[in-house]
């Protein structure tokens, strides 16, 4: 489609982790890794490319089997610890010491765990709409709500049929999801659902996308020690407040989360689609707070 020329972006493919993954960056300064979740693809941080390029690096990758980043065949290659590692070594790759990690959705399941696992790393990490591993693993215990909002995870680990479903209603699918549950409704267009309908067309992506889900039932996150401790980093949350399938519950004392310079920001009138919605205001939060601790 050329969607980074269009839009004036940078486009490569970086070799990390035994696959390739295609990247797509803007601007110079410190380096920001933005994570898409599901089922998004780089053009998730459009307006982050854009709009924080004047001070910042902007990395915006096609996470694996998204797009056109490799999809390997199967469940394993999308564990989260592949998914870490892959983040790791786009950091090795860019031969920077530490970035500003931000993640939204399934973006910020890596982003967390990347953080729990990598400290050292990062600067700090901006969370868009995700909880911490541990938050939502009690919300699934114990809040009746919220499995009844995250019914579709365990759908999708039926084989075959959810890409039979998905596959033949894509373009409803898209702006269902999209248009139907975002509060600001010239947040998104015709066009944009275009692009979001073309990028899952790619042989193979649906599938990928969908080894997600089935990963982190099957195999989980990685064993470690660090999973309850505090991220010695400053964290920032950005929350819609009307996200449809992530309820603002499981947000509750997330600063037990942080070891130190923790914020979380609540957005009214916004769904889960939060940096589509309020762009300006996410860019002008993270900038407040990536400053905040220079």
């Amino acid at each position: 489609m050329g969607l980074p020329e269009d839009l004036g972006f940078r486009s490569s493919r970086v070799l990390v982790n035994g696959i390739s993954l295609h990247v797509v960056e803007n601007g110079s300064g410190p380096m920001v890794i933005m994570l898409h979740g599901w089922p998004e693809f780089w053009y998730s941080w459009k307006h982050a490319l854009s709009q924080l390029s004047g001070q910042y690096h902007v990395v915006a990758p096609d996470m694996r089997g998204y797009n056109l980043s490799d999809k390997p065949e199967g469940i394993s290659p999308y564990s989260l610890k592949n998914l870490v590692n892959d983040v790791l070594g786009l950091i090795d790759h860019f031969g920077v010491d530490q970035v500003h990690l931000v993640g939204h959705d399934w973006g910020g399941i890596v982003a967390w765990q990347f953080a729990i696992q990598h400290p050292d790393r990062i600067k700090d990490l901006v969370i868009l709409n995700c909880p911490h591993p541990e938050a939502f693993r009690q919300a699934l215990k114990k809040d009746i709500r919220q499995r009844m909002k995250s019914w579709y995870m365990l759908f999708f680990q039926v084989p075959a049929l959810p890409e039979f479903i998905l596959s033949s209603s894509l373009p409803f699918f898209f702006r269902r999801i999209f248009l139907g549950w975002m509060r600001q409704p010239d947040a998104f267009n015709a066009e944009d659902i275009l692009h979001y309908v073309q990028s899952y067309r790619k042989p193979g992506a649906l599938k990928a996308s969908l080894n997600y889900y089935r990963a982190l039932f099957s195999i989980g996150p990685p064993r470690t020690d660090r999973f309850r401790v505090p991220i010695p980093k400053p964290i920032l949350v950005l929350w819609g407040l009307d996200d449809k399938v992530l309820g603002h519950s499981m947000t509750r004392d997330m600063d037990r989360f942080a070891g130190k310079g923790f914020r979380q920001v609540d957005f009214k009138n916004c769904s889960h689609w939060i940096q589509h919605e309020y762009p300006e205001r996410v860019h002008a939060e993270m900038i407040t707070f990536w400053e905040s601790h220079q």
